[in-house]
């Protein structure tokens, strides 16, 4: 079972979004990982996983955009996590 988002949150997001266009890549979807909120996560997966984050272009973080504000970069997709 995947952890959902409540809408309103998305909701808020996106608007704020349009208005100040803060992000490079906007992927909630990305945030969704195995519901471990009833009890302890699974060996290995981080407390924290599935919770929405927003981070820097110039910080590697798997499948993402690492561009690091450069247009030789603008189709890099980081292949780890710092």
């Amino acid at each position: 079972m995947a952890l959902k988002l409540p809408e309103a949150y998305l909701s808020y997001a996106r608007d704020w979004e349009k208005r100040i266009g803060a992000f490079i890549e906007f992927r909630p979807d990305a945030a969704a990982s195995p519901n471990h909120a009833a009890g302890s996560p699974p060996d290995g997966a981080s407390p924290v996983a599935g919770l929405p984050f927003a981070v820097k272009d110039n910080i590697a973080v798997k499948d993402f955009s690492l561009s690091c504000g450069s247009k030789l970069l603008e189709k890099f997709r980081s292949p780890y996590t710092a």
